[in-house]
């Protein structure tokens, strides 16, 4: 396969900055972009988007692992999205393009084989080439810059609380959106000829537990978020709102913090957080336990609206019992909506709230909170094996790889633990 070569830049902008991201026509066809690292004089190219879930890998750290993982090479670009998630972070090698974490991972959502494309560099009279065909014959990655993206405009901003803000967007194209997890329709029709119709499929959305891709308009930062707004009001109306904290020093907060009315943003097609056959084939004594960490919490909050419209069409439906994790009360998100839920539900909804940053003296007794982390006698109290048969988790990173040991220490097996992504 001939591979053509792509200027990069010359070794000077180098100086300034070790790393540059050029999106290139790949021989596969694919639009991929590929990220170009300069350390200490040598030159590596990879592929920029992470095998697991897309982040850009040109936000990373780059470590050398030489010493404790020799399989990887040395220099290592750690993905920014995951960096306590996979047994203490998710790298992928600049010279062979192999995935590594630091220990032995068994989550379910790792696979050990997933590679990037890295490609050969060259400097002619100081300028930096990149050739486009992978040297490790891994197939080129498909760019998030696809045509699968809708184009949103923030149309408003309502602050939450010190530290959160719902930001309401207007669709402004669909693109691929009404088809949700699929790329190629027409393959999409054969798979389902003769078993279920297409329509018949498409009558079975809206998923009410999804989740979506998000990015500023210059493609430098992409992060996942659950909405608060419903599927069928982003199908009907165009609308979509999220619930956003904001941090000091996030990628995407700053952008956030700087946008006005009319910013442009981009979304990809909703995907689905919690599959539809946890809500099928159950009975109303079917319970699921439930641990969310601050911003997690908005996965949970789709999860018992559709249980509630269940219950309220008289469908059968799952009990939920949620053990919901902040700092400070102050912290709460969703708190007025969730206990409104948990009085009109009944047995089907216990929500517990739990703070870890708080002095018990400073409530009255008795308190509606509990006080520390979420702890193996938790989990013993409230969410027993004994009475759920499955147990999600949707908080900050490193929580999923605090918990499950204690989820198997209590009882569960690792096929009933699901930590949800966004």
């Amino acid at each position: 396969m001939e591979s053509s070569r792509v200027l990069v830049g010359r070794v000077t902008d180098f100086k300034k900055n070790p790393t540059s991201v050029i999106t290139v026509n790949s021989p596969n066809g694919k639009k991929t972009q590929i990220a170009t690292y300069c350390i200490h004089g040598q030159y590596f190219a990879l592929d920029n988007t992470c095998s697991h879930k897309q982040a850009l890998l040109s936000d990373g750290d780059i470590e050398d692992l030489g010493k404790t993982l020799p399989e990887s090479g040395g220099y290592c670009v750690r993905c920014p999205k995951h960096k306590y998630k996979f047994s203490g972070g998710l790298y992928f090698s600049l010279i062979n393009g192999k995935v590594f974490t630091q220990t032995p991972c068994n989550a379910k959502a790792f696979n050990p084989d997933w590679s990037l494309a890295t490609y050969s560099v060259e400097v002619i009279q100081e300028e930096v080439w990149v050739y486009t065909t992978p040297t490790n014959g891994v197939e080129p990655t498909e760019s998030h810059e696809s045509k699968f993206w809708a184009s949103i405009t923030l149309a408003k901003m309502s602050r939450y609380n010190h530290d959160c803000i719902i930001f309401s967007f207007t669709v402004d194209t669909y693109l691929k959106i009404e088809y949700p997890f699929v790329q190629d329709k027409k393959k999409f029709k054969k798979e389902f000829k003769g078993r279920m119709k297409l329509d018949n499929y498409l009558k079975q959305l809206p998923y009410e537990c999804w989740h979506l891709d998000f990015k500023d308009s210059d493609d430098t930062t992409l992060r996942e978020y659950t909405p608060i707004s419903s599927w069928k009001n982003l199908r009907d109306n165009s609308k979509l709102d999220l619930l956003i904290k904001l941090y000091p020093e996030g990628q995407m907060s700053k952008i956030l913090t700087k946008a006005i009315i009319g910013t442009k943003f981009f979304m990809g097609p909703p995907k689905e957080t919690i599959p539809a056959y946890f809500f099928k084939d159950v009975t109303n004594a079917t319970a699921y336990a439930c641990i969310a960490g601050g911003t997690g919490i908005t996965p949970f909050a789709q999860m018992i609206k559709l249980i509630e419209h269940k219950l309220s069409i008289g469908e059968k439906a799952p009990k939920l019992t949620l053990l919901y994790s902040n700092k400070k009360e102050e912290d709460i998100l969703l708190k007025e909506e969730l206990m409104e839920y948990a009085k009109k539900m009944g047995d089907h909804l216990k929500v517990i709230f739990t703070l870890t940053r708080e002095d018990p003296k400073n409530f009255s007794e008795p308190s509606p909170y509990l006080f520390g982390r979420v702890n193996a006698d938790l989990i013993e109290r409230f969410l027993s094996p004994k009475l759920h048969i499955h147990i999600f988790v949707s908080g900050p990173e490193g929580m999923w790889d605090t918990l499950l040991p204690l989820f198997i220490e209590k009882g569960y097996d690792k096929f009933s633990c699901t930590e949800l992504e966004a």
